[in-house]
């Protein structure tokens, strides 16, 4: 049976294809977020196929595991905030002509219909506007299956929890990492790639939104799969090479430098071409300034350095603490807390003004 807590209210529940992550934060004031609670739990295959639920029952016995193991005070709450598979949903900007108010609604419905791979039947489709001319309007869309959504509901709700939102990952991606205050002006977009462990995502975010999403062929799990292939390695031992050498010339002889160059070079390659098509197909939108890594795939020490020496552009490590105060070592470590990024975001929504 799980207790209401007088600060955390709602949790951040990350449900990704191998693993699942929760968060707890309290707080009321944006320099004073605390994460008190935290959990990870891997998923074994056979569970998820590419974002779909394929084993409800192991999943929801895996999320009661996940609660009832979480490390931190036993803050219990039967409400989440939950992720939907970025590879099952849509995010995209659209351009209308300039209407009054009223119409709005029906333009962006009907201009879903072509530019959206999906029946606006059976959608749920969410808007917001982003910048309004004399002659047309910015729409962002972001649209989730009917089937997708209401099959994550009946997990949720099978495990005993209560939904308050479903979110496309790249909301509470961008939640996490990005700091309005932080941002120049209004002629910066940031690119935030996130490096999970069956697949990238990338997002541009500018001028107070999301203006762009795009997924990439590559994955932690990818050079992992390669170190334990080209070492003799388990895959443990490979992931633990990962953080121990990294892209570093000097550590390890530069083996994994050497190794995993061209994966490297290929995943700056897909960048590219990526930002390459936001320019050229959002010329309204301010010109990519930065890049921030984060996701699992981003604890890797010298990707970085690498990426930003091919993309000619200035890449960080994002820092998913950003709206919260020091983390516990023992609670959260810091070897893990990209991975935690989204979870995090989830978990700061239930304080958004």
């Amino acid at each position: 049976m799980l207790t209401q807590h007088k600060s955390v209210t709602a949790w951040g529940l990350d449900i990704g294809d191998r693993s699942l992550k929760l968060v707890g934060i309290t707080g009321g004031k944006s320099s004073s977020y605390n994460i008190v609670n935290a959990n990870s739990i891997e998923v074994p295959s056979g569970f998820f196929d590419n974002g779909k639920i394929i084993n409800q029952d192991g999943i929801t016995d895996l999320i009661n595991k996940l609660i009832n193991t979480a490390s931190g005070p036993k803050l219990r709450s039967p409400f989440v905030h939950c992720s939907l598979p970025e590879t099952q949903t849509y995010i995209k900007l659209i351009t209308i002509p300039d209407m009054t108010d009223k119409e709005i609604p029906e333009a962006v419905q009907w201009a879903s219909e072509h530019h959206l791979p999906i029946a606006p039947e059976d959608i749920y489709l969410d808007w917001q506007i982003v910048e309004r001319t004399p002659k047309e309007i910015h729409v962002l869309i972001g649209a989730a299956p009917i089937e997708i959504s209401s099959t994550y509901t009946e997990l949720l709700k099978a495990a005993g929890l209560t939904p308050l939102s479903l979110e496309i990952e790249a909301t509470p991606i961008m939640r996490a990492v990005i700091d309005e205050k932080q941002i120049k002006d209004d002629n910066e977009s940031i690119a935030v790639v996130d490096i999970g462990a069956t697949r990238t995502s990338l997002a541009v975010y500018a001028q107070g939104s999301i203006q762009f999403t795009n997924s990439l062929p590559f994955s932690g799990d990818l050079l992992t799969t390669k170190i334990a292939d080209e070492l003799s390695l388990s895959h443990d031992q490979a992931e633990k090479a990962k953080i121990v050498c990294g892209l570093d010339q000097k550590k390890c002889d530069g083996a994994l430098l050497k190794l995993l160059s061209k994966n490297i070079q290929d995943l700056s390659t897909k960048i590219i071409a990526a930002f390459d098509f936001y320019q050229r197909e959002f010329e309204q939108s301010p010109e990519i300034t930065r890049v921030l890594l984060c996701g699992g795939g981003a604890q890797f020490q010298g990707i970085d350095t690498m990426l930003s020496d091919k993309l000619k552009k200035p890449v960080a490590i994002a820092n998913p603490f950003l709206h919260c105060l020091p983390v516990n070592k023992k609670l959260l470590p810091p070897t893990k807390a990209l991975s935690y990024t989204t979870a995090i975001g989830l978990g700061l929504k239930i304080h958004e003004h």
